[in-house]
Parts: structure tokens; C-alpha cells; sequence
């Protein structure tokens, strides 16, 4: 026993590398199936293995995001000394790196130290050190390299064909479940889950309404209704819900890159797919784009948990240098323009220029040009707000937008959707050098044009969605905002109104005069747009 105890110590003592890809195919080797056979070899072969192999699970193509940990620690080992064996053992050259710079670099430290790198496949042992072995470990690098970028190349042409012929690809969106043949088991393809399809159109239903997404993350929460993962959504997820084109069943596909559709709207490619809407029906459709209006309104306020939820932050101006307005609590600095020092008698400190105190006000974000009673300035606005909204024009207006407009709305999109689809196709022309520059440069300000155009006639016809749900038949408007107690909600329906095209934009004016609390009505101006 003691004999052969002090032969195994004899042997060259190897350190394993093992690594599987996360592959759901079955056909890798799994880490311990590596060591078993690494195993095997040493007894055959005369080396023994050290007690703590490396073990890393992912990818080592050079197009891998996932940080290789353990791989990382092999190299810091080599560099500082710490690698504690005489060589290297692997299952195949590539189990270590797909990228010829890393293996470079590993073959430089294990020449430099003196050590071997045994491979399974080849059934054989290197030594850097010598010219033949080094040339074959470098050709092995190079090669799964090469490799690598086939499979790459193969598998973005796969997707691409599928994209183009509209097949399902990636993980199920929430909603979908998928459908087997019952005696072959082969894929058939996706089906909605009815429940979950209902909640996918209250969502889309609630933001076109005017709910704020952050007050449906909430109540849905309380309801608790879950994700795929069975956790409460979050408000980013939500978002995504809302982005997602496979409810109206349309593919997407973004050539050579990862990425949100959204934000590459002149890359992205859509094509109609293969399976079922939860969204039907032009009805669906329509609702599906009325929530992309929103979503991608700049004007957009997202509001963050504990972020500012007054009514007219950072969209009312100032007149002075248009710069926006913001709420304080304090008084304002001495720096400030159009400040004045307090009169005999008072009770100290800086007054602001309507001769509040420590009153909550509205001031200039950018200089402090001018400051007004926040209580004051939001009664005004609300009731500018109500006239507004209870305008019997306004209501017929709307009324016919949803009516006899929504045809004319639903060809506008449609047609936004093939013009934007030219442009993607004639800048992938260019990119593919299938035009010409002098052809594209004369096509495409043209077409930006048009596009530019139907934008803005969508826009103009557009029914505002959070006013949609405050001038029903029969109600007044008044009581229904009374009844809104979201502020998100309210300030979203103000931002709407007070817009140039509108109720007109809101600007606050200097006072007349210092040391006096002037009347709203003398501080404001709203300006219009100039009629068409």
C-alpha cells in the first residue's frame, strides 16, 4: 500500500479545466463526464489530477457576454504562481477558448513555467517548449476560432430565414403556452392562455385610458397578478409588456444585434408571424399603437418612487428665458433675480417676489427669473384645465376623431408602417452596397420627409388617450376629476391639455411689482400655436 501510495506521488500532477456550454441539445459533455475521462486517461497514461479542477458553465466564444470567473482564475493563477500542478488538463483544446488572442496568452505563461497541457481528444501530452507542439496548440486556437464565427454566421442566417418567413423564435412571451401533437409530441406551435390574454388587454386598456403605470403595478400587485417567474411585475416589465409586438402577432427581428425594437426603429425588421394575437383585429391593432403614442411621447413624465409628483412640474415655463418651472418649499437665494429684501415690520428673511414667505412656489429651474404661489398657480390651471375639457367643441372634436377620424388614424398607421419600412430597407440597400450613394442621398430626405409628414398627421388626429376616459356622454367633467385621485394621472391629463395645440402652453410672467401677492391672471400668458 505504502509502494503504491509513493508511486502515485511519483506522477506528473495535471490541473483540469473543465467547461460545458450552457446547451440544451444534451449533446455536450457534462463537467463530471469531462472528469471521468480525464480520470481514465491518467491512469492509463501515468498523471495523476489535482484535488480542485476549475469548473465553469457558459460560453467561450469570443461573442459570450457571461464573465468567465473561472477561466479568469486560471489565468491569474499562471501569472502569479499559484497554479499548484505540472500541467493543464482539458477534454479538447476548445473547452478552454474559443478566442486565439486567450490561448496565446496561456501558451506564453505555460512555456514561460515549464508546463505540459494534456488534451483527450488527441490522446496526447504538449510541451510548449517545443516548436512542433506549440505550432499545433496555436493551429488548434485558430481553428476554434474559426469555428466559432461559422456557427455564429450559421445560426444569424437561421434566424434571419426564420424572422423572414414569420416563425416563432426565443423565449414564450407572458400569455403563450406551447402545443404538442398528442402522439408524436412534435411542436405544433404556440396558443394563447385565455386568463393571461385577458389581462394583457386590461393592461393595454388601463395605459390608453390614462392610468399612470406605476398606480397599475401597484393595484395589480394587491390582485396578485404575477409574471412568468411568479413574482409581482415591476414597473420596467410592464413596459416591455406594453412594447410587445408578438401580441398583434408580428416577428421581429434586429439583423447582426441585440437590442429593443424601440430603439432601433430604422434597423428592426417586422414581419407578420405564425401564431395567434391576443390583441385582434384592427381593434387591437389600434389599441396596441394608441399605448406605442404614449409610451413614446417625449413629453413623457416618468415617475419615480419618491420623484416629483406635483401638477405642472418642469412643463410650465417660464417667460422670461423659457426655461422650466419647479416647485420649492424654501425661500429662494439671494441670488436670485427679482428678489427683494423684506420691509420694516416683517418677520425676517427673503421674501420671493409675490411676497410669500416659506410658502410652497413655483420658480424659474434655470435663473429663478420668476417665482408664483404653487397653490394659486394650480387652482388656475384646473380650472383652465375644466374649461377646456367641457367645451362642447372640444367634445365633438373628440367625438369625431373616434368616429368618422378613426378610419382616416388606422390608414395613417398603416401607411407610417410601410414608410417606415422602406427607409429600413434602403439603408440596408446602401449598407450592402446594392445602391448607390449619389441614389440614396437622393431618395431618402424625401422619404424622411413623408414619414416626417404622416407623423405629424397622426398626431393631429390622434384622440389624446387620457382625455378619452374624462368626457363620456352624460358625465360631467368636473365630477370625473374630482373622482381621479392618481397625481401621476391628473398631471399626465394636464400635460396633455397644456400643449401650443391645445388649451395653449402655460407661461408665468414677472410680477407687476414687488411686495404684493398679484392675481394669478395677471401672471400668466397661454400661448397657442398659430393656426394652420
Amino acid at each position: 500500500m505504502a509502494a503504491d501510495l509513493l508511486e502515485l506521488d511519483d506522477l506528473l500532477c495535471l490541473r483540469e479545466f473543465l467547461r460545458v456550454s450552457n446547451d440544451r441539445s444534451g449533446r455536450e459533455a457534462s463537467l463530471d463526464q469531462q472528469h471521468e475521462v480525464l480520470v481514465a486517461d491518467g491512469q492509463r497514461d501515468r498523471f495523476r489530477l489535482h484535488p480542485e479542477p476549475y469548473r465553469e458553465v457558459g460560453s467561450a466564444s469570443k461573442y459570450a457576454k457571461k464573465a468567465r470567473k473561472d477561466f479568469d482564475r486560471l489565468v491569474k493563477d499562471l501569472e502569479t504562481g499559484q497554479f499548484g500542478a505540472g500541467g493543464l488538463a482539458l477534454w479538447e483544446l476548445s473547452r478552454g477558448s474559443r478566442k486565439v488572442k486567450e490561448w496565446a496568452h496561456m501558451i506564453e505563461l505555460l512555456e514561460e513555467q515549464g508546463l505540459l497541457v494534456w488534451i483527450h481528444t488527441h490522446r496526447r501530452m504538449y510541451d510548449p517548449r517545443i516548436a512542433r507542439d506549440r505550432r499545433t496548440l496555436l493551429e488548434e486556437a485558430i481553428d476554434a476560432e474559426i469555428e466559432s464565427h461559422k456557427t455564429s454566421e450559421r445560426l444569424m442566417r437561421d434566424v434571419a430565414s426564420r424572422a423572414a418567413e414569420g416563425k416563432a423564435a426565443g423565449r414564450l412571451s407572458w400569455g403563450y403556452t406551447r402545443r404538442h401533437d398528442e402522439e408524436t409530441g412534435k411542436l405544433i406551435g404556440r396558443v394563447v392562455i385565455p386568463e393571461i390574454a385577458k389581462l394583457v388587454n386590461e393592461l393595454f386598456g388601463r395605459v390608453v385610458r390614462g392610468e399612470a403605470i406605476s398606480g397599475i403595478e401597484k393595484l395589480w400587485a394587491r390582485r396578485g397578478i404575477v409574471n412568468g417567474v411568479g413574482k409581482p411585475f415591476t414597473h420596467a416589465q410592464l413596459v416591455e409588456v406594453l412594447r410587445n409586438r408578438t401580441y398583434i402577432a408580428e416577428r421581429v427581428h434586429l439583423p447582426g444585434k441585440q437590442g429593443r425594437w424601440w430603439y432601433h426603429r430604422d434597423e428592426v425588421r417586422i414581419t407578420k408571424g405564425d401564431w395567434p394575437p391576443i390583441l385582434k383585429g384592427k381593434k387591437g391593432r389600434k389599441l396596441f399603437f394608441a399605448a406605442q403614442t404614449i409610451l413614446d411621447d417625449p413629453s413623457r413624465q416618468k415617475v419615480r418612487p419618491g420623484g416629483s409628483r406635483h401638477l405642472q412640474t418642469m412643463f410650465t415655463l417660464c417667460d422670461e428665458c423659457v426655461g422650466p418651472m419647479v416647485v420649492s418649499g424654501k425661500r429662494p437665494s439671494k441670488a436670485m433675480k427679482n428678489v427683494v429684501r423684506p420691509g420694516k415690520g416683517t418677520a425676517g428673511g427673503i421674501r420671493n417676489e409675490d411676497g410669500e414667505g416659506r410658502a410652497p412656489i413655483y420658480r424659474c429651474k434655470n435663473k429663478g427669473c420668476v417665482t408664483i404661489n404653487k397653490d394659486d398657480l394650480e387652482k388656475f390651471t384646473i380650472e383652465v384645465v375644466l374649461a377646456y375639457l367641457s367645451s362642447p367643441k372640444v367634445y365633438e372634436d373628440l367625438v369625431r376623431l373616434d368616429g368618422e377620424g378613426g378610419q382616416e388614424l388606422e390608414s395613417l398607421r398603416e401607411k407610417l408602417d410601410v414608410l417606415r419600412q422602406e427607409h429600413r430597407d434602403l439603408i440596408q440597400s446602401r449598407k450592402a452596397r446594392r445602391i448607390t450613394l449619389a441614389a440614396f442621398e437622393s431618395l431618402e430626405p424625401d422619404l424622411v420627409n413623408e414619414i416626417e409628414t404622416c407623423e405629424k398627421e397622426i398626431r393631429r388626429l390622434e384622440t389624446p388617450p387620457v382625455l378619452r376616459g374624462l368626457i363620456e356622454p352624460g358625465v360631467d367633467v368636473r365630477e370625473r376629476w374630482e373622482q381621479i385621485d392618481d397625481p401621476v394621472r391628473r398631471r399626465a391629463i394636464v400635460q396633455v391639455v397644456l400643449t401650443p395645440e391645445r388649451a395653449g402652453q402655460l407661461r408665468v410672467l414677472k410680477s407687476p411689482g414687488p411686495g404684493k401677492r398679484w392675481p394669478v391672471e395677471s401672471r400668466v400668458v397661454l400661448h397657442q400655436a398659430p393656426a394652420a
